[in-house]
């Protein structure tokens, strides 16, 4: 382990504040209903772009989207349990089971257990198909558990409940950095040692003919692929999925010896204050700025993956995450192929650890 790290960092985080590891991986996604499945597709590259089934293509203009093709919710759920949940809380419940069995944690979590689920919007697929009845069939009545399956934290309470984990469960709703919000909530917790262990993530599932014509209206959608960062790109494609991790404190972890993913160590935040969908670069960069003042680390302890491969240098210590704040200090990321050290910059600070040799609940 580089001195650096040794020295400047582990020093302050070991002495005085406790450190927040990932023990556990759960996702539910176009690429893969399971970890498992989903890497080998992102490291391969793979899109999950098809053309959409989930609503009557004839109505839309953009006719692609990223669904979870062939989830049956059935295989998952009691008929009882189904009839109170929308798609994004199947969704989450799924991913989260993932995350704790991952994690080791199924007789261990409990009234210690955050569970902190971000959504962007909620139960589009009752809230759509509630309007329908309404005004489409004009009914007199809707499904008496409608407002429970369509309300924003109907997810995190399903992952609660169904886990019995009795620590704070709550939503978070900010657009696209709802998940990244959550995870930093869950991490603070965590960290001052309001509860034992998180279980925190994001969930989303809004591929339904009203939400996908709202989103036609912004012009924005691409009819033909997404192509992030390209000059010829033409816009966003919608997908859903849910993605779950365990956050716990690194002697935690220790003591029953558990695999450690990964070492958060900062987390920031900010808000653009300008316009509702332009987005503001100064936003982002002051989210980093507050992770990086988080984590007490220097600018230049991140790594920033082009410039580095420009100059021939070896990987560096520190990834950012560029939408809502966070740190990561990469271990043995060196050994995964090139194309699997891709990150975003959002604003929070995590610290990798290879998923090999960490089982022995070895951590630096």
């Amino acid at each position: 382990m580089s001195s650096r790290l040794s020295d400047g960092w582990c020093s302050r985080v070991s002495d005085t504040v406790p450190r927040v590891v990932i023990t556990g991986l759960g996702v539910v996604s176009p690429a893969g209903q399971s970890v498992r499945d989903f890497w080998p597709a992102i490291v391969a590259g793979d899109s999950a772009i098809r053309p959409i089934t989930l609503v009557p293509a004839e109505q839309l203009t953009s006719k692609i989207a990223a669904e979870v093709a062939d989830f049956d919710p059935s295989a998952h759920f009691d008929a009882k349990i189904l009839s109170l949940m929308d798609r994004f809380s199947q969704f989450a419940v799924v991913a989260a089971r993932q995350a704790v069995a991952d994690a080791g944690l199924e007789e261990r979590c409990g009234l210690t257990t955050a569970t902190i689920i971000g959504s962007g919007v909620g139960g589009q697929t009752t809230l759509d198909e509630a309007y329908k009845r309404l005004y489409g069939a004009n009914a007199t009545r809707l499904h008496p558990f409608t407002i429970p399956r369509l309300m924003l934290n109907a997810a995190a309470s399903h992952v609660s409940m169904d886990l019995r984990l009795g620590g704070p469960a709550f939503a978070v709703a900010s657009a696209c950095a709802s998940a990244t919000h959550a995870l930093g909530q869950a991490f603070r917790m965590v960290r001052d040692g309001d509860v034992e262990i998180a279980v925190s993530g994001g969930t989303e599932a809004c591929l339904t003919l009203g939400t996908l014509k709202a989103w036609e209206a912004l012009r924005v959608m691409s009819a033909d692929t997404c192509r992030p960062f390209s000059r010829e790109r033409s816009g966003m494609v919608l997908g859903e999925g849910a993605a779950i991790i365990v956050l716990e404190s690194l002697e935690r972890a220790r003591l029953r010896r558990a695999r450690i993913y990964a070492e958060i160590v900062g987390f920031g935040m900010s808000a653009d204050a300008g316009d509702i969908t332009l987005p503001d670069a100064n936003g982002a960069a002051r989210a980093m700025t507050a992770a990086l003042r988080d984590a007490r680390l220097e600018p230049d302890m991140v790594d920033d993956q082009r410039r580095r491969r420009d100059r021939g240098a070896a990987p560096g210590l520190w990834r950012s995450c560029p939408s809502s704040g966070c740190l990561v200090e990469q271990g043995g990321l060196g050994a995964l192929p090139r194309r699997s050290r891709r990150s975003r910059s959002l604003g929070h600070s995590t610290r990798h650890r290879p998923r090999s040799g960490t089982s022995d609940g070895q951590f630096p």
